[in-house]
């Protein structure tokens, strides 16, 4: 909202303002704990470019209706991937069976978000097998690697890392196993959909499944292949976010609802593009309810006066606005096929968004939380 406020007194565009005042590829690292620590991505200008179009940001507002005045907003944010403070580090362990099947074991939990099925994936991307084969084991303590937890939007990237240093440690001995069986240089192989093939053709060795059994029962130098490895946040690369927002603000009832929503995100590589837009969907409805409707009610005792789903009031789907997630091209050099986070991101930019729609509505700057109704109607009484 300040940035929205500085570029209309200025007279300037605020999405050319927001663009003017961007942090650059090359330029310190803005959440990095280090001051050498630079910016390897950045696609927030996309993110707006791309938003702003989606939404119809520079069409002309619908006009009002009776009562009922219409605007749009939007604002960006950025999140950091993981912490980059010590010790902030995953670690993970990869084991390839016999029959050419991985056991990943993972110190950091599934809360939901999917991490199981993205590390998964990065385990199978590195070692050149299906995603069916790989076999996930997350946060067991008894058996699985340290871990320092699910937080700072970090599974994706810091235990992805780690992820993927174990599987190339893997690889690295299927690889030289795979050289003695066929009497080739180890250098000229590599890996693909459950294959050992020449680098330069592509031309099939050996199947994965027959170079594991040779390595734990064939070869003169038998080995169980399993190696670990850990990784910690070194740059923290941050995750950038444009949202934008259309509203409907009922100036006799102070009611506000959201029309129409659009979220672009530059998160790296989409490692699962459909799980990213359910992380980024579900952060939009606990974005709804942070701006428009959620709100702890204590008595003077300091008693909780609204502790029911009657009263504290949660967004349901019927709640949800008409949406649309973009997923914008950038790559993170330092990230697991060029990850970023997307978690927490995505709450980030939605008070500031629905807030700059209701001034374009009406011309009011609305700066506590939540936009309640009666809050709503107390600014307009005011503003007359």
């Amino acid at each position: 909202m300040h940035f929205d406020r500085i570029a209309r007194e200025l007279q300037m565009d605020p999405i050319a303002f927001r663009k003017g005042n961007l942090v650059k590829v090359g330029q310190p690292n803005p959440v990095a704990l280090k001051s050498d620590w630079i910016l390897e991505s950045c696609e927030l200008e996309q993110c707006l470019d791309q938003g702003a179009k989606e939404i119809g940001y520079y069409e002309p507002r619908r006009p009002a209706d009776g009562k009922k005045v219409y605007g749009k907003g939007f604002s960006a944010a950025l999140h950091v991937t993981g912490t980059s403070a010590c010790p902030d580090f995953s670690s993970a362990t990869v084991t390839m069976n016999e029959d050419g099947t991985v056991e990943l074991l993972i110190g950091s939990p599934d809360l939901g978000q999917g991490s199981d099925t993205v590390h998964s994936q990065i385990c199978a991307d590195t070692l050149g097998i299906r995603y069916e084969d790989v076999h996930a084991l997350s946060a067991d303590t008894d058996v699985t690697s340290f871990d320092m937890g699910s937080y700072a939007s970090r599974q994706s990237y810091v235990a992805g890392n780690a992820v993927k240093l174990a599987a190339e440690k893997v690889k690295a001995h299927v690889l030289d196993y795979a050289a003695a069986m066929s009497g080739q240089l180890s250098g000229n192989l590599d890996t693909d959909d459950g294959w050992v093939v020449r680098r330069e053709n592509g031309r099939r060795i050996a199947s994965i499944k027959e170079v594991a059994y040779y390595a734990m029962y064939l070869s003169p130098t038998p080995m169980y292949l399993c190696e670990s490895a850990s990784y910690s946040s070194l740059n923290c690369p941050p995750a950038f976010a444009a949202h934008f927002a259309e509203v409907e603000v009922d100036q006799e009832t102070g009611e506000v609802k959201v029309l129409n929503y659009v979220a672009a995100h530059d998160v790296g590589v989409a490692v699962n593009p459909r799980m990213v837009e359910g992380q980024v969907e579900g952060c939009l409805c606990q974005g709804l309810g942070l701006t428009l409707t959620e709100d702890m009610i204590y008595n003077q005792d300091g008693v909780l006066q609204n502790c029911n789903f009657t009263d504290y009031k949660v967004p349901r789907a019927l709640d949800m606005p008409k949406s649309k997630i973009i997923i914008v091209d950038s790559y993170e050099p330092s990230g697991p096929f060029g990850a970023k986070s997307v978690g927490e991101m995505a709450v980030a930019p939605v008070p500031g968004a629905i807030a700059n729609a209701i001034y374009d509505a009406c011309g009011i700057r609305m700066k506590d939380l939540p936009i309640t109704k009666d809050k709503m109607l107390q600014a307009l009484k005011e503003r007359q």
